[in-house]
């Protein structure tokens, strides 16, 4: 286990007590058990089919469903069936968006837009405000730790100094090429 705990510092706590929890918080209230208000007067003429509403495209997506029609059914005398009617969808209808899809494209596509355009400049200016005070923090913090300023060096002065690295390399291969 661990250390017992020293020096514990003395803590007051005041008005310590159970307080009284009103009757109707604890006791269910009663619900008279009436009959349902619904009666069960028998089951629909037309069983209609699932899912399938008017205006929904047809699984070989060139009809649309128009409506439906109650007609008798050849194998079952005296019993009617619901037929689903279906309607030629139009070339405009099949392949152009409709204008409530195409209005809401053209909103986003406009806020989006202009967001990028006035964000563009605002992203630049709090750069160039930003930038040289988190270069100054970060220039303290690496002073504070004990780490030296990288220099910057120019294009030329890091050439050459990537030619000596792969002379060396060359050199250390060549040399154990010949050890072999």
């Amino acid at each position: 286990m661990g250390q017992p705990i020293r020096n514990i510092p003395n803590v007051q706590v005041n008005n310590v007590g159970i307080y009284q929890i009103p009757n109707w918080q604890i006791q269910q209230p009663f619900v008279p058990n009436f009959n349902p208000v619904t009666n069960h007067i028998g089951f629909p003429i037309v069983d209609m089919p699932g899912c399938v509403r008017i205006g929904d495209v047809a699984q070989n997506q060139k009809e649309k469903v128009s409506g439906y029609e109650l007609q008798p059914d050849p194998v079952n005398q005296g019993k009617k069936i619901c037929i689903t009617l279906y309607e030629d969808i139009g070339a405009a209808e099949q392949f152009l968006p409709t204008p409530q899809v195409a209005s809401t494209t053209a909103v986003i596509a406009t806020v989006a837009t202009g967001s990028a355009l006035l964000a563009k400049p605002l992203a630049d200016l709090l750069l160039r405000v930003f930038r040289p005070a988190i270069k100054q923090v970060v220039g303290r913090v690496q002073k504070l730790l004990g780490k030296k300023e990288t220099e910057m060096l120019s294009v030329r002065q890091r050439i050459e100094l990537q030619r000596d690295r792969t002379r060396a390399i060359r050199e250390l291969k060549r040399m154990k090429n010949l050890g072999k």
